[in-house]
């Protein structure tokens, strides 16, 4: 009998691993890309309509993408726009209450003074 016969040879480094079958495997929440993605999105469906003019529809929307992404790295432009936006329509009490909400959320953001100059405003 030759030498190598009887050598051990090792085991693959999977085979003490139980084995999944593909629709058994736990299903993954989506990726933190893609969430992003949809974000950047609704970001750009908003700012179409802010700059097409559409005062009261990029209003809306932008309210919409802080409500659906809260924590997206947008969440403070969104809030700023939305103020400009409901100043430019000539919605008022909106418009303050919009300010109101960015300075409490971003009493620090980039945006803030300009926030504070468009509520005295009226």
């Amino acid at each position: 009998v030759a030498p190598e016969a009887h050598e051990a040879k090792p085991a693959p480094a999977d085979a003490d691993a139980p084995h999944i079958a593909p629709s058994a495997a736990p299903k993954l929440h989506p990726s933190a890309s893609s969430a992003a993605a949809t974000a950047d999105s609704d970001f750009e469906v908003a700012m179409r309509a802010f700059r097409g003019g559409s005062w009261s529809q990029a209003a809306q929307l932008f309210a919409a993408f802080e409500a659906q992404h809260p924590n997206s790295r947008r969440s403070e432009d969104a809030a700023y726009l939305r103020v400009v936006a409901l100043q430019r329509s000539g919605q008022s009490a909106q418009m303050q209450a919009a300010a109101r909400t960015y300075l409490a959320r971003y009493p620090n953001g980039f945006r803030a003074k300009e926030v504070q100059a468009l509520s005295a405003s009226k």
